[in-house]
C-alpha cells in the first residue's frame, strides 16, 4: 500500500498524518523528500503512525535519519498513535528508547511547549 501523507498544523508544530507502509522504495524516499523539501528548519514535527499498517527495516533507517536532520535544524521529532505492529519494530530495535512516543497527535503536539 502506497504511503500518503498530509500535513497540518497542531498547537504551533507540524503534525504528518501518514497512511499505509513506510517500507523500502517510493515510500521512503517520498517520506524523506518531504521533510527535506517542505518541513522548514528549527520546526518541531509529530508523526502521526495511527494510520500506517508496515514498517520496515528501511522505514526505520528513515525515521532515524529524519530525527537527526529535523534535529540539526534546530527542531523536534515524535512519534503518536503508533499500531502494535509498528511498536514491535521500533521496541526489537531500541528505538522507543530515541523517540518520543505519545498516545495521540495532541498530547505530542503540546509536549513541544
Amino acid at each position: 500500500m502506497r504511503l500518503k501523507i498530509s500535513n497540518r498544523q497542531v498547537d504551533g508544530a507540524i503534525v504528518l498524518d501518514l497512511y499505509g507502509h513506510i517500507i523500502f522504495g517510493d515510500e521512503c524516499s517520498e517520506l524523506r523528500r518531504l521533510v527535506h523539501d517542505f518541513i522548514p528548519s528549527g520546526s518541531n514535527v509529530v508523526m502521526n503512525f495511527s494510520n500506517v499498517s508496515m514498517l520496515d527495516s528501511s522505514g526505520v533507517g528513515t525515521l532515524v535519519g529524519l530525527l537527526a536532520t529535523v534535529r540539526r535544524g534546530g527542531g523536534d521529532l515524535k512519534l503518536a498513535g503508533l499500531p502494535p505492529r509498528v511498536r514491535d519494530v521500533l521496541g526489537m530495535t531500541r528505538l522507543t528508547t530515541l523517540f518520543e512516543i505519545f498516545d495521540n497527535e495532541y498530547s505530542a503536539a503540546k509536549s513541544f511547549a
